[in-house]
């Protein structure tokens, strides 16, 4: 207030007061007021990069949208798998045990958004009482989805015993991720969005 009033510099101002005396009521004061204003900057702060998540998500999905006006059969067919099958989180991420299904989302995903295969990474549950080794059931979803082995990530490999639900599929399920793909996966949700004539505010906020 010092420098505003008297119009100096925050220096010189500080240089003429150092040497005056606060109180224990006026350096409370002083506190609070500095404390106060730091909780104020952090939620401004908070607030400006909300605000600014918000605008890439909004122009990413403005993507999606405009990708879906002129889509081709692939495109539609990705979207719509993701909208039914894929994690809804903040990176492009699905799981599922039909290596088809898989095969077609990457090439969603290759064709589409130049993803390449060294973008995925893949962790995989499974049973071993299908009489597979864990070596064999890595092999099969990695040559399946053309993938390399150092995409492997650590999975949720059991035992299990004759009643295991993994019984019913003997390479288990797949996880596939998709590395740095938020902005991917909020174009894919505008372009559903825009297929499905449904507008989704917990996408858009």
């Amino acid at each position: 207030m010092i420098q505003s009033l008297l119009g100096i510099s925050r220096s010189s101002a500080s240089t003429w007061t150092r040497d005056i005396i606060l109180t224990p009521k006026q350096r409370a004061d002083l506190s609070a007021s500095w404390a106060n204003g730091r909780a104020q900057g952090s939620l401004a702060g908070a607030e400006t990069n909300r605000r600014l998540a918000q605008e890439r998500r909004l122009e990413a999905q403005a993507d999606g949208r405009k990708r879906a006006q002129s889509a081709d059969n692939l495109y539609v067919a990705g979207c719509m798998l993701y909208w039914g099958e894929g994690e809804k989180g903040g990176y492009v991420r699905i799981s599922n045990t039909d290596v088809a299904l898989l095969q077609l989302f990457m090439r969603f995903l290759k064709e589409h958004y130049m993803a390449t295969s060294e973008d995925f990474t893949l962790s995989l549950c499974a049973y071993l009482n299908n009489g597979y080794t864990l070596d064999d059931i890595q092999d099969y979803w990695l040559t399946s989805l053309e993938l390399p082995t150092s995409s492997l990530r650590k999975g949720d490999i059991r035992q299990g015993d004759s009643s295991a639900p993994g019984r019913r599929h003997p390479y288990g399920v797949a996880n596939l991720y998709l590395r740095r793909s938020n902005y991917i996966l909020n174009s894919i949700y505008g372009a559903i969005q825009e297929l499905s004539g449904v507008d989704n505010q917990l996408w858009q906020s």
